[in-house]
């Protein structure tokens, strides 16, 4: 459960005038400290440490290294919100939450959480004042460097590979409900752009083998993905997005990648695509665009990718989830018409385009 979510549960309980004004917002500041909390359990690997059955407090204060009344009074108040179960006798067992704290399971939120709720980016949170300020990213204030990349290779290594992890775990977690909300079956040729090791296109084909599958990416990270998918029938294309892409398809992926960058960016990003996507023929349609991005939803509901949108704001500034309409100029801007939103299991969407 990130912050935002457990956030939105005191929502649910003001909707239903549970309790004062006053009391909800207080519930609402209450959140940082659960998502530390979340954080700490995260980082010690506690429900790695109930996924054989309940344990007792001090036996997982014992294997943390940990002070067990304290440690219980992390997990009594993570549990209040449904991660972790309180039984008798201080017996911590896991609840549908917490299993995804662990490793190794299907859609585990562990390393997104422990990077989430880092130090570091603490440091930038707390800066948030300024960034509102300014309209732009504070991280360079926050942690004395040029670019986040530059902080992970020059100060911290450790939180850098945490955000790989973290990255890597959230990207495969969406593989499956993205591959499996949209029909894949008229396309004949599809490239992932910016798809690193291509996993995503891979999940994909298992599901649609009559597919040819390629994979754009930056010429070292093609050579690291070969690696790791040696027997893959992929072909990979060492290049950028922002100067061309090379391989003409009837259906090209661009999955989070708009929201890392500034509209002129993600203007020059997609009219590369324009360019290379497969015209209609005298049997065939023309190629379809598909990007997987959260869509902001403007009714003041809840959601993470809102949340999201600060974190991209605080680290990187001209970065930025964005809302259908946003998303809409950008395709009209760039020769596409922004044909659909397609809904998925994950808090991604499908936002469907094809050429004009």
């Amino acid at each position: 459960m990130t912050e935002n979510q457990l956030v939105v549960s005191a929502a649910s309980a003001v909707e239903k005038n549970e309790m004062s004004a006053p009391m909800q917002l207080l519930n609402f500041m209450s959140g940082h400290i659960l998502a530390k909390c979340l954080n700490v359990a995260a980082e010690l690997g506690i429900a790695d440490l109930l996924k054989d059955g309940p344990k007792s407090i001090n036996y997982l204060a014992e294997k943390t290294g940990s002070d067990s009344h304290a440690l219980l009074r992390i997990i009594r108040t993570l549990a209040s919100q449904g991660v972790f179960k309180e039984l008798n006798d201080h017996i911590i067992d896991q609840s549908q939450l917490s299993i995804f704290l662990q490793d190794g399971v299907e859609g585990s939120q562990r390393n997104f959480i422990r990077m989430f709720s880092g130090e570091w980016h603490w440091k930038v949170i707390n800066n948030l004042k300024n960034a509102v300020k300014k309209g732009d990213q504070v991280l360079t204030d926050s942690l004395g460097a040029e670019s986040l990349w530059d902080y992970f290779a020059k100060q911290n290594p450790e939180a850098g590979e945490t955000f790989s992890l973290a990255m890597s775990s959230l990207s495969s977690s969406f593989n499956e409900p993205l591959a499996s909300a949209y029909d894949f079956s008229e396309f004949i040729s599809i490239i992932d752009i910016g798809g690193s090791q291509g996993s995503f296109v891979n999940t994909i084909i298992k599901y649609n083998p009559h597919l040819e599958g390629f994979v754009l990416d930056l010429p070292e990270v093609v050579e690291v993905a070969k690696e790791y998918q040696e027997g893959s029938q992929l072909k990979y294309i060492p290049g950028s997005f922002f100067e061309e892409i090379p391989q003409k398809t009837d259906c090209q992926l661009l999955r989070f990648i708009i929201h890392d960058w500034s509209d002129e960016d993600c203007l020059r990003i997609l009219r590369n695509c324009r360019a290379a996507i497969k015209p209609a023929g005298k049997l065939l349609p023309a190629g379809k665009l598909l990007i997987a991005e959260h869509v902001i939803q403007t009714d003041n509901s809840p959601g993470f990718e809102k949340a999201l949108d600060i974190a991209m704001l605080i680290n990187f500034g001209t970065a930025r989830e964005r809302t259908e309409e946003e998303f809409r100029r950008l395709l009209e801007a760039s020769g596409f018409k922004l044909n659909n939103i397609i809904p998925t299991s994950c808090p991604l969407s499908i936002i469907e385009a094809v050429p004009v």
